[in-house]
């Protein structure tokens, strides 16, 4: 689980003092309007709800911002390696997705010491990209909240030119360390492909992974989103690597449709039973099939890796053209995403990492729901309001420093980064819809 401990790592979320939090939205609220135990508004909608959240990301930014050390820097503490980098980047983008000012002290100190830093790994390189994007983007933590996905797409960032070059350098550097996450030959020659990133030139790590991956396709994505040009080809071999390794069988899952009443705001859910998915997930190797035996890394389906599946295929498409994805293709790939929506909406919960053996990797877990969800556009997992029933738990998890804490896995710091990039819904949307959705 070596990768898995770097990618909390990697993640580092929210903390600042600006007012810029969740506006909540100025919703009416009628006589008799309230709870009665059983109808209840989405969490995205709901005024009450969302003042709740707005001050338990404001705890989170504080605690955030008091583990900042002078040099600017956020510390990785919870293992031998240095993972400075990783960590520092994440809590820039933490902290600018939940509203803090882009030229204020924190920000500047953060970014000022990170430039001095040579591109080493795959999420620290990736998540710097992200961050850089997040800092010259013109958004609002509200309409990440309630998802204003055409004004959220439209925002593109206007990064200045060294930021510019310094975000070439880190392309550079992953597309550099694209690796082989099976070594076939035949008659000598390789017949494989380079599909998948790792923990590069770190010994006895640099097995491909899906984690590692998908960083490196959301670092890309970040990229060509501030206007650096990307090659089509890391997309199309990654696309065709994830739709390869996902599970190839599981239980049949109707579709759940959310039904918003319009007068109060109250949601329920009607079920589409002729609509039927495969529950099909993937694991945390990307270098043998899903039921091998051989294989030396983990193999479980989990939560955390279904969600990776799913964002992956997302991000892949919205980066090809019908030239690079033909018909045939981009119906599987919807199939793949639907299936994995499937696996994680009939393993739904908010209390572990569905899948893991021992339920570990919660806040990452939680972060990928997010993302994935995010990114194929749906507010609900079966009869669940992911996001509200997320929100809930992670606001009952606090604690009274404003932090989260994760036992043996990533620590901290990065667990409340995680848990407040949930909360202000980090992820940007793209414009790919996914039939069904």
């Amino acid at each position: 689980m070596n990768s898995l401990r770097l990618t909390a790592v990697i993640l580092a979320a929210s903390a600042g003092l600006s007012a810029a939090f969740l506006t909540v939205p100025a919703l009416a609220v009628e006589a008799g309007d309230k709870d009665d135990g059983q109808k209840l508004k989405a969490g995205d909608r709901d005024p009450e709800f969302l003042s709740r959240v707005n001050e338990c990301i404001r705890k989170g930014r504080e605690y955030i911002l008091s583990e900042q050390k002078p040099e600017g820097f956020w510390p990785y503490t919870h293992a031998k390696d240095n993972y400075d980098s990783g960590s520092t980047a994440l809590a820039l983008l933490a902290l600018l997705k939940s509203g803090q000012g882009r030229f204020d002290d924190c920000i500047e100190r953060g970014f000022r010491w990170l430039r001095t830093q040579p591109f080493t790994r795959t999420y620290s390189t990736a998540l710097t990209i992200m961050a850089i994007e997040a800092r010259w983007s013109d958004h609002k933590v509200e309409d990440q909240i309630r998802q204003d996905v055409s004004q959220l797409v439209k925002n593109k960032p206007k990064v200045p030119k060294n930021d510019l070059s310094w975000i070439e350098e880190a392309v550079r550097f992953l597309l550099e360390h694209v690796e082989y996450s099976q070594r076939i030959t035949e008659n000598g020659t390789m017949i494989t492909e380079r599909d998948a990133w790792s923990y590069p030139n770190t010994p006895g790590q640099d097995a491909p992974d899906h984690s590692n991956t998908q960083f490196a396709l959301l670092g890309l994505k970040s990229a060509s989103r501030c206007g650096v040009k990307v090659p089509a080809d890391p997309f199309v071999k990654a696309l065709k690597h994830f739709l390869k390794f996902q599970e190839k069988d599981g239980p049949k899952v109707g579709r759940v449709v959310i039904i918003e009443d319009k007068q109060h705001g109250y949601v329920s859910y009607k079920p589409v039973s002729r609509v039927m998915d495969t529950a099909r997930g993937w694991t945390y190797s990307a270098g043998c099939e899903p039921q091998g035996n051989s294989c030396q890394h983990p193999t479980a389906t989990t939560g955390s890796m279904t969600s990776v599946g799913i964002a992956s295929i997302i991000i892949c498409l919205s980066e090809l053209t019908q030239r690079e994805v033909n018909a045939a293709m981009w119906t599987k790939a919807e199939t793949s995403v639907n299936d994995g929506l499937a696996w994680l909406s009939h393993n739904f919960t908010i209390e572990k990492n569905p899948g893991h053996p021992d339920g570990s990797w919660l806040y990452y877990y939680l972060y990928g729901l997010e993302r994935a969800a995010v990114l194929a556009n749906v507010r609900n997992m079966g009869q669940h309001d992911w996001y509200r029933e997320g929100a809930e738990a992670l606001m009952t998890m606090q604690d009274g420093k404003g932090c989260w804490f994760q036992k043996v896995t990533c620590g901290v710091l990065p667990a409340s980064c995680l848990a407040l990039l949930f909360l202000t819904k980090a992820t940007v949307p793209v414009a790919v819809k996914i039939t069904g959705h």
